[in-house]
């Protein structure tokens, strides 16, 4: 049964006294969801059934509890039949091959309304490509790379190796930064097809691509400057530097690492704005750069620790504060937080998918928090339950980006 229709069975009371409206009502499962369930009906059940022989033939609440397959002999258009078992999946497939239909014949009491949560979170699947820049080895579950991995059966699967850090999908290909090579040009079927050189020592982190504007633009954490390339060419047209201090000393001082665009804005995430990360000074956040002038403008986010992974989502920019564990969706609350360093955000309309390195960083959080993660792996956020499931990758310590593999 597809997750659409399991959702259907997942009513309010006000809804599920509609549906009961001239039926007839049935209790699938005995106990304590039972019990919850009863005070919400104004009226009498007929009967409950359950699967549990020792349980058929009891009485409970004035119920006579009877084998399910009575059901069989009902004319189901005059029954609502209310799951109020934890086994709801299991119930479900046995009333569907009964041939009872999902809510109009049976539905799933309220009561049982935290197990909707778990339920939706444990049963999503999909694909998920992520970067990680560990150093390459030939193990084809180990080290830097592009990765797949599928949430269900927990399969991790290496496409390439490499030094691998931002990618970002636009003219139909996916376009991956991979430290080794420069910029690898991926087709749907995550084949390269061909690829591009970045200049040599410029530390190449995240991408970005801009549609209206036929760009692609690079950060180059090595250079404080961001590459401006064209997207069917691939030639270099401009480089955008943050400021004049690697000019002056040819070392590094904001460290951008990952970048955005969207419309004429391009948001560019760094660990300091001032340019002073390396005297201690931790004053990260997210610039805004115009596409079409390439005019560094004011910041738009301030106050981070080493952040990440800007995005727009749903119309709003979201970003990780990274050593703080904060999953950002608007300025003023996270998402999430975790306790590990995060980084790498994708959305699916429903779920968040959050990537998570090992802490690298243990010395400057001890004194901040109780609870330091050293683990990598991957979350899923349902940010409405406040719900989060983990997936531990531990072969790796890094994860770069994250996104979801289109269906083909």
């Amino acid at each position: 049964m597809s997750n659409k229709n399991i959702n259907e069975l997942w009513v309010n009371w006000e809804e599920l006294i509609r549906l009961a409206s001239g039926k007839r009502i049935i209790f699938f499962g005995r106990g304590e969801w039972l019990e919850k369930s009863l005070p919400y009906l104004g009226r009498k059940a007929d009967y409950v059934v359950d699967n549990n022989e020792y349980e058929q033939g009891q009485i409970e609440h004035e119920l006579n509890i009877k084998n399910p397959n009575v059901l069989k002999d009902e004319t189901f258009d005059d029954i609502l039949v209310i799951i109020t078992t934890t086994g709801f999946l299991e119930v479900t497939a046995q009333l569907v091959e009964f041939g009872l239909l999902p809510g109009r014949n049976f539905i799933i009491s309220p009561s049982l309304k935290n197990f909707h949560s778990i339920q939706r979170i444990n049963q999503q699947n999909c694909t998920l490509l992520f970067t990680c820049a560990d150093r390459p080895q030939n193990d084809p579950l180990k080290g830097g790379g592009f990765y797949s991995y599928e949430l269900q059966r927990r399969q991790l699967k290496k496409i390439f190796s490499g030094v691998c850090h931002g990618f970002i999908s636009g003219n139909d290909l996916i376009y991956l930064v991979d430290d080794l090579i420069g910029v690898r040009v991926l087709n749907k079927d995550l084949t390269e097809i061909t690829n591009f050189d970045l200049p040599a020592k410029s530390r190449p982190h995240g991408i970005a691509f801009s549609k209206e504007h036929k760009k692609i633009f690079i950060n180059f954490a090595g250079r404080d400057s961001i590459g401006v390339y064209d997207a069917n060419t691939y030639e270099k047209t401009n480089e955008v530097f943050i400021s004049n201090k690697w000019e002056a000393t040819s070392i590094p001082q904001h460290h951008l690492n990952d970048l955005y665009a969207h419309g004429d804005s391009l948001y560019v995430s760094m660990f300091s704005l001032s340019g002073n990360w390396k005297r201690g000074v931790y004053d990260g956040g997210i610039l805004e750069v115009d596409i079409g002038t390439l005019e560094i403008k004011e910041p738009v986010v301030t106050n981070l620790w080493m952040p990440h992974s800007p995005v727009m989502l749903n119309g709003n920019l979201c970003y990780c504060d990274s050593m703080r564990g904060r999953v950002h969706n608007t300025t003023w609350k996270p998402i999430t937080q975790f306790s590990g360093f995060v980084r790498g955000i994708a959305h699916d309309g429903e779920f968040y998918y959050v990537g998570q390195s090992m802490h690298r960083y243990v010395d400057r959080l001890e004194h901040a928090t109780n609870n330091i993660s050293l683990d990598t792996g991957i979350y899923i956020v349902d940010e409405h339950n406040k719900t989060t499931k983990f997936f531990s990758i531990h072969q790796l310590t890094d994860i770069k980006a994250i996104g979801l593999m289109s269906a083909s």
